[in-house]
């Protein structure tokens, strides 16, 4: 089995342009670029006092964003299908077939976030 890529940074536009996108929209299958993602569910801390993570397939809170831990998507393309995971500061692509440059995708997902804000 392939190790998951991972890189890490400041991913706070892109995890806040998910979700509100997710929260507003409510579609679990979106198109982005030439990819085709499927949300799959968030991570979101419950209680601020012991934090207490719950995972939820639900849409996730527009109003409660910073709550919010991770995010997890599958990615299809051509030729090419990977489980995404978002995270404040860091993304990881499971890569089940094929494989793209995490750096470049991210950045293609960074252009939508323009768009956004």
């Amino acid at each position: 089995m392939q190790e998951p890529t991972k890189i890490e940074g400041d991913f706070g536009n892109i995890i806040e342009y998910f979700v509100r996108m997710l929260a507003i929209q409510k579609r679990r299958n979106f198109p982005l670029h030439n990819f085709s993602f499927e949300y799959i569910s968030h991570t979101y801390v419950k209680n601020a006092d012991n934090n207490e993570e719950i995972e939820s397939v639900d849409f996730p809170d527009k109003e409660n964003v910073d709550r919010v831990t991770r995010l997890l998507f599958t990615v299809k393309g051509e030729k090419l299908s990977f489980d995404f995971e978002v995270r404040w500061t860091e993304l990881v692509a499971n890569f089940k077939d094929g494989e793209i440059d995490l750096e470049s995708f991210t950045e293609l997902i960074d252009q939508s976030t323009f768009r956004f804000f």
